[in-house]
């Protein structure tokens, strides 16, 4: 059975997990006029596809090559060391892909917020650890 979620309004979101496509699309709507026109046009360049190159097909030939069935037993998944798609299922499949999305949605929820919304963006817990800018700086200044 498939698990069905409600979709989440701009109204209800409250995190940053809760953000999706949609609820961008919707921010980016209820921003009006030139801003929305504008946030709508980076959405769609940080959608941009780029082709499937022969790289990134062997990368997933090998990511669905090490995949394994699962089964439930007491309640938790067990690999059973069965493969889960033959090679000839993989061959189709990867032919089937032409392009790719340039950012994955976690990307794209990143850029956005920190463009047009935010106060979505996740607080980040100050530490004193310097950050990874300060080590840099610190080791050009060593040399």
């Amino acid at each position: 059975m498939a698990r069905t979620t409600d979709r989440k309004t701009l109204d209800t979101i409250q995190h940053f997990k809760d953000i999706n496509h949609d609820v961008l699309i919707d921010h980016a709507k209820s921003l009006g006029g030139k801003k929305a026109k504008e946030a709508l046009l980076y959405l769609k360049e940080l959608n941009e596809k780029i082709p499937f190159t022969e790289r990134m097909r062997e990368e997933k030939r090998q990511e669905l090559r090490e995949k394994t069935k699962r089964k439930k037993i007491d309640g938790e998944f067990v690999d059973t060391g069965k493969r889960l798609y033959s090679e000839k299922q993989i061959d189709e499949k990867l032919l089937e892909i032409k392009e790719v999305p340039k950012h994955d949605i976690f990307t794209i929820k990143r850029l956005y917020c920190a463009e047009y919304w935010k106060e979505m963006l996740p607080k980040t817990k100050k530490s004193n650890e310097p950050t990874f800018e300060d080590k840099i700086a610190a080791a050009l200044a060593e040399l």
